[in-house]
């Protein structure tokens, strides 16, 4: 049995699988706050969104300066919704882009030159 600290620092002994937090009972939500009936969530597992995730983990995992490396801002673009960054470490530099536009196309015309250039 384990002990668990009572009143005034007494321990008490309680069984292993006794468990003493509060009880949770999570039910469909089928009003709002006011009181008012809505249709409950519906929660949909997002299979391509999982693969897109374990991938940019894996990716992130092979490449050491995606996690440690030094980072450095040199595209910010706020018209065209986008942002570029290097991650530096030892030899290795990995230049990303975002693009968080509408638009799946960008100026390509945008100076992104090589290290030592």
């Amino acid at each position: 049995m384990a002990m668990k600290p009572a009143c005034g620092g007494a321990m008490t002994r309680i069984a292993e699988n006794q468990w003493y937090g509060p009880t949770r009972n999570y039910d469909i939500e089928v009003s709002d706050p006011l009181g008012r009936k809505r249709e409950p969530d519906s929660v949909n597992f997002n299979t391509d969104l999982y693969h897109w995730y374990k991938g940019l983990i894996s990716i992130r995992r092979q490449h050491k300066a995606l996690s440690r490396g030094d980072l450095n801002f040199f595209l910010l673009n706020d018209e065209e919704h986008v942002v570029a960054y290097s991650r530096t470490l030892g030899d290795e530099m990995i230049i990303i882009v975002v693009n968080n536009s509408n638009d799946k196309k960008i100026r390509r015309d945008h100076n992104i030159g090589r290290r030592g250039k």
